[in-house]
């Protein structure tokens, strides 16, 4: 009986070890599918196709250029952030940027025809200064604060930034399919 015991802890532990390397297995599998799902997200959030996005895009557009208007016409001074971290002459480039980005970019999304394809590279250059000029704010915020600081207002420009790479990767699949920019007849 006692010999009896020590086969039946071999053998449960023998148990708990396959099962441990079964779990070990299938994690690894999942690990290796991470990437092919990151693609399929990818494509989906970046697809010329999906318009899902379009209302929240406006929205956002319109903020921005609201945020450029008061900061190149009402405000006296710059926020202390980009006052650290900018020039004087980098700051307007930045607020006009700001200004204008969206603009171009809502200007493009509404010209359709024979002049779809010049909306389209309008909307890309403006989806390019949008994503600039977050990340040029994210990158000001981080030159003037040090870290463990107050920086929850960062991740949400972040996210924003994020947004703003993400439409400007969907403009440039958009332009680069060939098929929609052909006059056929």
């Amino acid at each position: 009986m006692v010999n009896g015991g020590k086969g039946i802890r071999r053998l449960a532990r023998r148990i708990r070890l396959d099962n441990a390397l079964e779990r070990i297995r299938l994690a690894r599998a999942e690990v290796k599918q991470i990437p092919g799902k990151v693609k399929r997200i990818m494509d989906f959030v970046t697809d010329p196709k999906q318009n899902s996005v379009i209302p929240s895009l406006i929205i956002f557009y319109i903020l921005c250029i609201i945020n450029g208007w008061y900061n190149t016409f009402v405000a006296v001074v710059p926020t202390q952030v980009l006052e650290d971290s900018l020039t004087v002459g980098w700051y307007r480039v930045f607020v006009w940027v700001t200004f204008m980005a969206p603009i171009f970019t809502l200007g493009g999304m509404c010209l359709t025809g024979e002049l779809a394809f010049t909306g389209a590279v309008m909307q890309l250059a403006g989806n390019i200064g949008v994503s600039g000029v977050i990340w040029t704010f994210v990158a000001a915020v981080w030159y003037t604060t040090w870290w463990g600081q107050g920086n929850f207002g960062t991740t949400w420009v972040i996210a924003s930034g994020i947004g703003a790479v993400i439409f400007a990767i969907r403009d440039v699949r958009r332009l680069a399919d060939r098929d929609r920019w052909e006059v056929h007849g």
